[in-house]
């Protein structure tokens, strides 16, 4: 298996007709959280989760702790299939890795198409929470009270041993992210943003804008922060939807 199908392993890149949707997790998170998306969106495009080093199939690769040298390895990648036309989604954590890859690409590789972030504070905030340097037990608490990482999963210290590692480097990625000045994206941007989610300032996903010399959108949902796998996640797969049918009825995927 080549180093670009590791990160990129649901990729068929025979599939030069639908457009390609590459999917980055949360924080704790894993690809497992996009397995449904790949049926529902199937009509419209290609679903390809991203797997990062450390995590899941890759669990014996050197993880990532700091976004600049995840996000130059994962650019490495995937300017290698950048020749189809493709849309990044992110949530939390995989919003901001989604956005650095927007902003790191260079004029030799074809741009994405639109940038889909979802539960994720708009890049200028400053990131102050220190989960990641909580000793283990405080940080399981943490994950625990979060509420997105199931009871029987942290319940089990085979587990728990075995994903620790991954989850404290996702933590760290992010709480360690600094916003670095340059120049706003040209890639469109849609913000899909709970109402009741306790990680977002008041008024944050519209300062989203400002990354973007594009089109802005602005959705939200009657939900919190972990809408994405919960019953609400139908609405981020609606957006992503009508994102990748207007790329196709605009004509971007014309000559395919």
């Amino acid at each position: 298996m080549t180093r670009r199908l590791a990160w990129l392993p649901s990729l068929d890149p025979a599939d030069t007709v639908r457009p390609r949707v590459f999917c980055l997790h949360a924080a704790g998170g894993s690809t497992a959280a996009f397995v449904r998306w790949r049926s529902r969106l199937a009509d419209h495009a290609q679903v390809v989760p991203v797997e990062l080093p450390g995590h899941r199939n890759r669990l014996t690769e050197p993880l990532h702790h700091h976004i600049g040298p995840l996000v130059d390895d994962l650019a490495a990648d995937l300017r290698a299939v950048a020749d189809v036309p493709y849309v990044l989604v992110g949530t939390s954590m995989g919003a901001l890795i989604a956005f650095e890859f927007a902003r790191r690409i260079g004029p030799a590789t074809p741009p994405p198409a639109h940038l889909v972030v979802a539960s994720c504070p708009s890049p200028r905030v400053r990131r102050v929470a220190e989960a990641h340097e909580l000793s283990d037990d405080d940080f399981l608490s943490h994950l625990r009270r979060m509420g997105a990482t199931p009871s029987d999963v942290l319940d089990s210290p085979e587990l728990t041993e075995l994903l620790l590692p991954a989850w404290r480097a996702d933590f760290t990625v992010v709480e360690t992210y600094g916003y670095r000045p340059g120049p706003a994206i040209s890639v469109p941007i849609t913000v899909v943003a709970g109402r009741h989610d306790p990680y977002l300032p008041p008024g944050d996903p519209d300062r989203w804008q400002v990354e973007t010399t594009g089109a802005f959108r602005r959705v939200d949902v009657d939900a919190g922060h972990f809408f994405f796998l919960d019953e609400h996640s139908p609405m981020l797969l609606d957006v992503i939807s009508e994102t990748v049918t207007g790329l196709r009825s605009g004509g971007v995927l014309s000559g395919r």
